[in-house]
Protein backbone atom coordinates (compact mmCIF):
# COMPACT_ATOMS: atom_id res chain seq x y z
CA UNK A 1 0.00 0.00 0.00
CA UNK A 2 2.97 2.38 1.01
CA UNK A 3 4.17 1.75 -2.38
CA UNK A 4 1.54 2.76 -4.18
CA UNK A 5 1.03 6.34 -2.53
CA UNK A 6 4.66 7.41 -2.84
CA UNK A 7 4.74 6.42 -6.24
CA UNK A 8 1.70 9.15 -6.75
CA UNK A 9 2.70 11.94 -4.39
CA UNK A 10 5.73 13.99 -3.47
CA UNK A 11 5.40 15.27 -0.20
CA UNK A 12 4.34 13.70 3.02
CA UNK A 13 1.14 15.98 3.89
CA UNK A 14 -0.05 13.92 0.14
CA UNK A 15 1.66 10.99 1.27
CA UNK A 16 -0.61 10.71 4.21
CA UNK A 17 -3.92 11.76 1.90
CA UNK A 18 -3.25 8.78 -0.38
CA UNK A 19 -3.12 6.73 2.32
CA UNK A 20 -6.67 7.64 3.22
CA UNK A 21 -7.88 7.78 0.23
CA UNK A 22 -6.30 3.89 -0.15
CA UNK A 23 -6.98 2.35 2.81
CA UNK A 24 -10.37 3.83 3.83
CA UNK A 25 -11.86 4.83 0.34
CA UNK A 26 -11.91 8.99 1.51
CA UNK A 27 -8.96 11.52 1.16
CA UNK A 28 -8.06 12.60 4.62
CA UNK A 29 -8.73 16.11 5.50
CA UNK A 30 -5.23 18.81 5.71
CA UNK A 31 -6.38 19.29 9.40
CA UNK A 32 -6.46 15.55 10.16
CA UNK A 33 -3.18 14.83 7.94
CA UNK A 34 -0.84 18.19 8.65
CA UNK A 35 0.98 19.12 11.54
CA UNK A 36 -1.29 21.42 13.26
CA UNK A 37 -3.81 18.25 13.90
CA UNK A 38 -5.22 17.91 17.07
CA UNK A 39 -3.16 15.68 19.88
CA UNK A 40 -5.94 13.99 21.23
CA UNK A 41 -6.25 9.73 19.73
CA UNK A 42 -8.61 7.60 19.81
CA UNK A 43 -10.41 7.30 23.13
CA UNK A 44 -9.67 10.95 24.08
CA UNK A 45 -5.67 9.42 24.58
CA UNK A 46 -3.15 13.02 25.04
CA UNK A 47 -0.58 11.74 22.77
CA UNK A 48 3.23 13.62 23.37
CA UNK A 49 4.10 14.28 19.42
CA UNK A 50 2.29 14.55 16.50
CA UNK A 51 3.96 12.68 13.67
CA UNK A 52 3.81 10.85 10.35
CA UNK A 53 3.12 7.51 12.36
CA UNK A 54 1.12 9.45 14.98
CA UNK A 55 -1.42 10.46 11.19
CA UNK A 56 -1.19 7.06 10.12
CA UNK A 57 -2.71 5.61 13.39
CA UNK A 58 -5.04 8.69 12.32
CA UNK A 59 -5.96 7.48 9.21
CA UNK A 60 -6.51 3.76 10.53
CA UNK A 61 -8.60 5.01 12.94
CA UNK A 62 -11.10 6.73 10.87
CA UNK A 63 -11.42 3.80 8.94
CA UNK A 64 -12.04 1.61 12.00
CA UNK A 65 -9.13 -0.44 10.90
CA UNK A 66 -7.92 -1.25 14.68
CA UNK A 67 -6.11 1.49 16.08
CA UNK A 68 -6.39 1.63 20.08
CA UNK A 69 -5.23 4.44 22.70
CA UNK A 70 -2.66 1.85 23.35
CA UNK A 71 -1.11 2.28 19.98
CA UNK A 72 -0.55 5.77 20.02
CA UNK A 73 0.77 5.24 23.50
CA UNK A 74 3.44 2.12 22.52
CA UNK A 75 4.48 5.07 19.20
CA UNK A 76 5.39 7.28 22.05
CA UNK A 77 7.16 4.99 24.20
CA UNK A 78 9.48 4.25 21.29
CA UNK A 79 10.25 7.34 20.48
CA UNK A 80 11.17 8.41 23.69
CA UNK A 81 13.16 5.59 23.92
CA UNK A 82 14.75 6.59 21.07
CA UNK A 83 15.32 10.33 21.57
CA UNK A 84 16.84 8.78 24.88
CA UNK A 85 19.19 6.10 23.24
CA UNK A 86 20.17 8.91 20.23
CA UNK A 87 20.70 11.88 22.69
CA UNK A 88 23.44 9.78 24.73
CA UNK A 89 25.34 8.66 21.55
CA UNK A 90 25.25 12.36 19.74
CA UNK A 91 26.66 13.57 23.20
CA UNK A 92 29.61 11.16 22.78
CA UNK A 93 29.45 10.71 19.15
CA UNK A 94 28.37 14.00 17.58
CA UNK A 95 25.80 13.98 14.71
CA UNK A 96 27.27 10.92 12.72
CA UNK A 97 24.51 9.21 10.65
CA UNK A 98 25.24 6.06 10.77
CA UNK A 99 25.58 5.88 14.31
CA UNK A 100 21.86 7.36 14.75
CA UNK A 101 20.23 5.26 12.44
CA UNK A 102 21.50 2.37 14.05
CA UNK A 103 20.77 3.37 17.84
CA UNK A 104 16.46 3.58 15.82
CA UNK A 105 17.26 -0.08 15.13
CA UNK A 106 18.40 -0.72 18.44
CA UNK A 107 15.94 0.46 20.21
CA UNK A 108 13.28 -0.90 18.18
CA UNK A 109 14.53 -4.40 18.88
CA UNK A 110 15.44 -4.06 22.20
CA UNK A 111 11.56 -3.00 22.38
CA UNK A 112 10.88 -6.53 20.72
CA UNK A 113 10.31 -5.51 17.08
CA UNK A 114 10.94 -8.13 14.35
CA UNK A 115 10.30 -7.85 10.71
CA UNK A 116 7.22 -10.08 9.71
CA UNK A 117 4.85 -9.32 6.29
CA UNK A 118 2.11 -6.50 7.75
CA UNK A 119 -0.22 -3.96 6.54
CA UNK A 120 -1.33 -1.79 9.09
CA UNK A 121 0.94 0.05 11.04
CA UNK A 122 -1.72 -0.21 14.30
CA UNK A 123 -1.64 -4.01 13.56
CA UNK A 124 2.27 -4.04 13.89
CA UNK A 125 2.90 -2.34 16.95
CA UNK A 126 0.50 -4.34 18.84
CA UNK A 127 1.83 -7.21 17.36
CA UNK A 128 5.45 -6.47 17.03
CA UNK A 129 5.70 -7.98 14.19
CA UNK A 130 6.32 -5.60 11.11
CA UNK A 131 7.28 -5.09 7.45
CA UNK A 132 9.51 -2.33 5.67
CA UNK A 133 6.24 -0.11 5.76
CA UNK A 134 5.95 -0.09 9.68
CA UNK A 135 10.04 0.78 9.83
CA UNK A 136 9.52 3.39 7.99
CA UNK A 137 6.81 4.84 9.51
CA UNK A 138 8.37 4.64 12.76
CA UNK A 139 11.77 5.97 11.44
CA UNK A 140 10.11 8.83 10.59
CA UNK A 141 8.05 9.51 13.42
CA UNK A 142 11.33 9.45 15.56
CA UNK A 143 12.55 12.31 12.47
CA UNK A 144 10.07 14.36 13.46
CA UNK A 145 10.37 14.34 16.86
CA UNK A 146 13.95 14.90 17.09
CA UNK A 147 13.77 16.92 13.68
CA UNK A 148 16.11 14.51 11.77
CA UNK A 149 16.81 14.90 7.87
CA UNK A 150 15.08 11.58 6.82
CA UNK A 151 12.80 10.88 4.00
CA UNK A 152 11.52 8.26 2.62
CA UNK A 153 12.33 6.50 -0.17
CA UNK A 154 10.35 3.68 -2.57
CA UNK A 155 12.19 0.81 -4.57
CA UNK A 156 10.49 -2.29 -6.33
CA UNK A 157 8.13 -3.60 -3.67
CA UNK A 158 10.08 -2.40 -0.84
CA UNK A 159 10.58 1.58 1.55
CA UNK A 160 13.89 2.07 2.86
CA UNK A 161 15.28 5.57 4.28
CA UNK A 162 17.46 8.10 3.53
CA UNK A 163 19.76 10.83 5.19
CA UNK A 164 19.74 13.80 3.71
CA UNK A 165 23.36 15.15 4.69
CA UNK A 166 23.04 18.74 2.70
CA UNK A 167 24.30 19.74 -0.51
CA UNK A 168 23.00 17.05 -2.49
CA UNK A 169 25.41 14.18 -0.39
CA UNK A 170 22.45 11.68 1.22
CA UNK A 171 23.20 8.37 3.37
CA UNK A 172 20.48 5.13 2.55
CA UNK A 173 19.42 3.19 5.21
CA UNK A 174 17.86 -0.25 4.86
CA UNK A 175 16.00 -1.40 7.87
CA UNK A 176 14.96 -4.43 7.36
CA UNK A 177 17.33 -7.84 6.32
CA UNK A 178 20.65 -6.81 6.00
CA UNK A 179 20.28 -3.47 7.83
CA UNK A 180 22.62 -0.42 7.64
CA UNK A 181 23.65 1.80 4.79
CA UNK A 182 23.35 0.78 1.03
CA UNK A 183 24.35 2.72 -1.91
CA UNK A 184 22.47 3.17 -4.43
CA UNK A 185 23.07 0.36 -6.32
CA UNK A 186 22.45 -2.02 -3.86
CA UNK A 187 18.76 -0.93 -3.88
CA UNK A 188 18.35 -1.35 -7.15
CA UNK A 189 19.98 -4.69 -7.90
CA UNK A 190 18.04 -6.24 -4.44
CA UNK A 191 14.72 -5.02 -5.65
CA UNK A 192 15.51 -5.30 -9.23
CA UNK A 193 14.93 -1.38 -10.12
CA UNK A 194 14.53 0.02 -13.72
CA UNK A 195 16.95 2.93 -15.04
CA UNK A 196 13.47 4.46 -16.51
CA UNK A 197 11.81 3.58 -13.47
CA UNK A 198 14.63 5.99 -11.59
CA UNK A 199 14.42 8.77 -14.68
CA UNK A 200 10.68 8.73 -14.24
CA UNK A 201 10.77 9.66 -10.39
CA UNK A 202 8.56 6.23 -9.20
CA UNK A 203 11.42 5.46 -7.35
CA UNK A 204 14.62 5.65 -5.60
CA UNK A 205 14.09 9.65 -5.23
CA UNK A 206 13.37 11.17 -1.92
CA UNK A 207 10.09 11.79 -0.54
Amino acid sequence: MLEEILKKHGNRREVLKGFGKAALGLVASASLVGRASAKTGAEGYQRKYATFGHQVLDIERLGNLGTTPQDYAVLDEIIDAAKERINVYVSKNGMNAAGILTQIDETMRDMGFTYKVNTLLNKGIKTKKIDCDNYVSIYMSIADAMNLPLSIVMAQGHAFIRWDSGNGAYMNWEPIGDIGSKNDSYFIKEYGISRESIESGAFMRSL
